[in-house]
């Protein structure tokens, strides 16, 4: 799943503020030797990453493309596989996550779009001089914390706007219950009928209610299973509302191309930045 030998990194994780908002995001400093690959599992945020000097990333799954240096992207919702991904080089960089209906505000596109793809911003904001700026200013002022402040200034939204929304809150109920939500219970608690939350979801969100739901359903089990090393996997399974461990089990091959045990004798610094790292919400 993940060659951690080949591959040095360094994460910290900071705060910077934009409109009202104590934005996190993760500091990366990473070599690989060669060409390291990895699995990280689905998420539930986009995310958007900038790196420097020759490091790269490729997204395997996301049509092969790999990343240049100096340039903002935006990953969107993936489906259902696991992200495969291949480092290549040394350099540094940032990788925040966004909430999927805060990054529906700012593009302006529906995230259907974006599922399955990683896309350089300036693409989807071709209006944006500033963003432009931005990028031409990274290779030399990539240290500065400023410059992560006036990337979120040019990017969020207003509160009221997502804040307003519905399918803002609907999100964030499903990642408060880790997934274990079924459509009648949003329908009821946000008094919306199923097909506006169907339609809506896929506009917002980019997937149905019921993958998203599964997302973090998943990433729970995950998180679990690294948290208590010495606890069964049927009784994790059971409190993230899988029917029994072969279905956890199955999800594991699915998302993350390994199975349960595997993951309690490996070490990835990587995927755990990547879990760490809070979201903008």
């Amino acid at each position: 799943m993940f060659d951690s030998d080949n591959i040095k990194v360094n994460c910290e994780y900071s705060l910077c503020s934009s409109n009202g908002l104590e934005i996190p995001f993760a500091k990366l400093d990473v070599e690989a030797i060669g060409r390291v690959e990895s699995a990280f599992p689905r998420n539930g945020f986009n995310i958007i990453n900038l790196f420097t000097e020759d490091y790269a990333i490729e997204f395997q799954n996301y049509y092969g493309k790999k990343t240049q240096p100096y340039k903002f992207y935006i990953a969107g919702l993936f489906t259902d596989v696991a992200l495969r991904v291949a480092h290549s080089g040394k350099g540094r960089g940032y990788a925040c996550k966004f909430h999927p209906v805060i990054a529906y505000h700012f593009l302006k596109i529906s995230m259907k779009n974006l599922v399955d793809k990683q896309v350089l911003l300036t693409e989807l904001l071709p209006q944006s001089i500033y963003l432009k700026k931005l990028e031409n200013d990274a290779e030399t002022h990539h240290n500065d914390m400023n410059f992560m402040n006036r990337l979120f200034d040019s990017l969020l939204p207003e509160k009221e706007v997502y804040h307003n929304d519905p399918m803002y809150h609907i999100v964030n109920f499903i990642a408060e219950n880790k997934g274990k939500a079924t459509t009648e219970d949003i329908t009821s608690k946000f008094h919306i009928t199923e097909r506006t939350l169907n339609r809506n979801f896929l506009r917002k969100v980019g997937l149905s209610f019921k993958s998203y739901a599964k997302i973090w359903q998943f990433e729970n089990a995950l998180m679990l299973i690294q948290a208590h090393p010495n606890e069964s996997l049927s009784s994790i399974a059971l409190d993230c509302g899988y029917y029994d461990v072969a279905h956890l089990v199955k999800d594991f091959q699915s998302y993350m191309h390994c199975a349960p045990t595997s993951l309690r004798k490996e070490h990835s610094p990587m995927l755990e930045s990547y879990l760490n790292t809070q979201g903008i919400t």
